[in-house]
């Protein structure tokens, strides 16, 4: 009877062991997405420019790997890059073979604050390490990170293939002036219904302006959202991102 009730007693004890550590496996925070890569740059005057990669096992380094160049929302930080991957690109850009490449905030400060000066550099990293097509890349951001992509194709608009922004607006109102710049690649923008009057007061504006200039572009409404788009699919996105290509080709 004793010897029953130890053998009990014992099964009893792995059981509770096993089901403890098996939770404690799945509910680790710190357990890092094995397709994302964190490194670094140090940029000619010696900052350091913290970026996460998304690249797939195959690639074509005859015709050229298609490149999205991802600014993340709020403060740019490591937590919105990992968000905005595991939410909208990770799946679809590791299926479609695209390399994603979702840069950080430098010194505090985002992409259309003053990092955006630093992005050329990234840009050379990329093309040093894989063949781009095109050898141009595409852009596109969330909230900050879409003021960050407008900065960025608006700026470098030579080494750009396309802009998208979910939602975007531009920085400053002096911005509205080189919207002309961005001529001769596709512009989209995606905002929720229930986005804020402000931000779609500027997305209008925006859209009035590169019609005026012949700019090609879509404004597209999402019913039921606000400022973050659930409704919006991985899948969804790179359908876009891919007839970007298909148009290009």
């Amino acid at each position: 009877m004793k010897k029953y009730y130890k053998s009990n007693i014992l099964i009893l004890i792995i059981i509770v062991y096993a089901i403890l550590g098996c939770d404690s496996d799945i509910n680790d925070s710190q357990i890092q997405n094995p397709y994302i890569k964190y490194t670094y740059i140090t940029t000619r005057d010696g900052k350091k420019l913290d970026f996460a990669i998304v690249a797939p096992e195959t690639l074509n380094n005859e015709n050229g790997n298609p490149v999205l160049i991802a600014f993340p929302p709020g403060d740019q930080t490591s937590d919105e890059v990992e968000w905005t991957l595991d939410n909208y690109l990770i799946r679809q850009s590791i299926q479609r073979n695209w390399i994603v490449v979702s840069p950080m905030q430098m010194d505090g400060k985002k992409y259309f604050e003053g990092a955006e000066n630093y992005i050329p550099e990234l840009f050379d990293w990329v093309e040093d390490n894989y063949s781009v097509e095109n050898s141009k890349y595409h852009i596109s951001g969330i909230s900050n990170g879409g003021k960050s992509a407008f900065r960025i194709a608006i700026k470098f608009r030579k080494r750009c293939s396309s802009l998208l922004v979910f939602p975007g607006i531009i920085h400053s109102s002096n911005e509205y002036a080189m919207l002309d710049s961005l001529m001769g690649i596709p512009v989209h923008m995606y905002v929720g219904e229930y986005e804020t009057q402000a931000w779609i007061s500027v997305m209008d504006s925006i859209k009035t302006v590169l019609d005026d200039l012949g700019v090609y572009n879509q404004y597209i409404t999402f019913p039921g959202d606000g400022h973050v788009i659930t409704s919006l699919t991985s899948k969804m996105l790179f359908d876009t991102l891919d007839s970007f290509r298909t148009n290009l080709k």
